[in-house]
């Protein structure tokens, strides 16, 4: 008994001593052996890469990486994580960009389908200056969630047939209770489209996204300010899932010192987190930038 006790080679004793780190190996090993659990595994930790993977499925030109892409790809996460915990929230999200700057594909496309390959019952309020630009976002969004490249990684991900209208669509998750039989669809969240001049009756987010709710190409006019910030200020704060957990994602370029950007920072300035990057960083234009820890990009 002794000697086979002695011949045990050395790489099973440690194996029976550390379970734990066998298990790591038969995971490690799944992972390379499956590349679409890989790619889950990549884009469940980054938002970032999960743009840069779904791309081509959100815009016809090719991508063009920078590092803000990176930097409010983690804010938008934290905004997440946090209303998925079902914390206080700490702030609300003001985001100001020039032109050209994939916010709208990083905001108000791949953002909520992020969220929902993560948490499947998250709810978004979606709205602009106009109709058109908000629904041509949303189908962008939805079309994502549908599209073959979307679907191969994430198969339980899918859009009710009888709730598949771009202006309010529902997100549905397969669970698979029976081998063998069909999956049981359960209910989870979706994105309702709306426009400063439009309606939210009825309809309650736990993340909402105001993407240029004032019209960048239209002069700015005391009529047109007062209405996109009464629908910020006063109409979101009034569809909220949780009025303690709800948060708001404003992103918008800079077009009036009172326009929905400054009346927030104007009224709840502790409570809002500031991205701001200027069009250009000529002398004196750097002090716009912020967070100031952003200056070192």
């Amino acid at each position: 008994m002794e000697s086979v006790a002695t011949d045990i080679p050395r790489t099973m004793i440690r194996k029976k001593q550390e379970p734990g780190k066998t298990e790591k190996m038969r995971s490690a090993k799944l992972l390379v052996s499956e590349p679409v659990l890989v790619r889950r595994k990549i884009n469940e930790r980054s938002l970032y890469e999960f743009i840069k993977y779904f791309w081509d499925e959100m815009a016809v030109d090719e991508f063009r990486d920078n590092w803000h892409i990176r930097e409010i790809s983690k804010e938008l996460e934290r905004v997440a994580e946090n209303v998925a915990a079902g914390k206080p929230k700490p702030y609300d999200l003001v985001i100001n960009l020039p032109p050209g700057m994939t916010k709208t594909i990083m905001v108000n496309v791949a953002f909520p389908a992020w969220c929902w390959t993560k948490w499947y019952w998250m709810k978004f309020i979606c709205g602009g200056h106009s109709d058109r630009l908000a629904l041509e976002a949303a189908e962008n969004c939805r079309d994502l969630v549908m599209s073959e490249k979307f679907q191969m990684v994430y198969p339980e991900i899918t859009i009710k047939d009888t709730k598949s209208a771009v202006s309010n669509f529902r997100v549905m998750k397969k669970i698979q209770v029976y081998p063998g039989h069909a999956p049981r669809l359960k209910q989870g969240g979706g994105r309702y489209t709306t426009s400063v001049a439009g309606t939210t009756i009825g309809f309650h987010a736990h993340i909402q996204i105001a993407d240029d709710p004032l019209n960048p190409k239209k002069e700015v006019t005391e009529a047109s300010l007062r209405e996109a910030n009464y629908w910020v200020g006063k109409v979101l704060s009034t569809r909220k899932t949780n009025k303690k957990v709800t948060m708001l994602v404003l992103v918008m370029q800079r077009l009036h010192e009172n326009d929905p950007s400054g009346y927030l920072l104007e009224r709840k300035r502790d409570k809002i987190r500031h991205i701001c990057l200027p069009a250009e960083l000529a002398d004196g234009y750097e002090k716009l930038v912020k967070p100031v820890e952003w200056k070192r990009f």
